[in-house]
């Protein structure tokens, strides 16, 4: 795996696209999850004989076709005290992104997520509803071309596809997301560049308050970069 940082608690993993964070079945294949767990036995971090309490865990998933940074946990402790983290807002989640459009200034937004468990898709909606979940995204521009946005993204919230949704609601969809994007920009990238997912990627994880003994994170920032095909995408649209 793609390694961004690793201590004798966390492992902090640049997911590529393609890759599932974790298996839902059997049959997906190769995931994060089974690649962190590999590499820890193979380096001695973790063997499964001796460890029948706990495996090797993920604290942050990411979909599919997004790229980024996932957060490993090595021990029992490590789990708990990064998902507490996580509920309580203590880990910064950063992403880049490429939308159609040109966003005019930087924001916070708020919206409803509502979630068909069928389709495996969302609905954003800027009323709360029966089984809607609140979610708050913070936009900043990175940079402007013709027609298209380079943003930043913060979650604030954390929900399924909340970034993909949020954009597409408020008439900013984001290049080559084939769920909530828009058809003929997405098949103009296809064909100038054989995109095949979308322009999301988890660059930048931060930690604060953290409570002992992970305090030795507050303040660090990691960052793993985006894959070659954002990267020459971005090149072109806005250097």
């Amino acid at each position: 795996p793609d390694i961004v940082y690793e201590d004798d608690n966390i492992i902090l993993l640049n997911k590529p696209v393609g890759i599932l964070s974790h298996s839902v079945d059997k049959d997906d294949g190769n995931n994060m999850v089974d690649s962190m767990i590999y590499y820890l036995y193979r380096r001695g971090d973790y063997n499964p004989v001796d460890e029948r309490t706990f495996i090797p865990a993920i604290c942050n998933r990411l979909d599919r076709n997004t790229s980024g940074i996932i957060i490993g946990a090595k021990n029992s402790q490590s789990l708990r005290a990064m998902n507490r983290a996580m509920r309580r807002g203590n880990i910064g989640r950063y992403y880049r992104t490429i939308v159609k459009g040109r966003m005019e200034r930087d924001g916070i937004i708020e919206g409803y997520l509502i979630k068909d468990e069928g389709t495996n898709q969302v609905r954003v909606s800027d009323r709360e509803m029966e089984g809607s979940q609140k979610i708050i995204t913070r936009i900043y521009i990175l940079g402007i071309s013709s027609g298209y946005s380079l943003l930043g993204v913060e979650l604030i919230t954390g929900r399924t596809h909340q970034i993909r949704a949020h954009l597409s609601h408020i008439g900013y969809p984001i290049i080559g997301d084939m769920k909530y994007g828009d058809v003929d920009t997405n098949r103009y990238f296809v064909d100038r560049y054989g995109l095949e997912n979308q322009l999301l990627h988890g660059y930048r994880i931060g930690f604060s308050e953290l409570e002992r003994p992970f305090d030795y994170l507050n303040g660090r920032e990691f960052i793993g970069p985006a894959g070659q095909k954002f990267e020459e995408i971005e090149g072109e649209l806005f250097n």
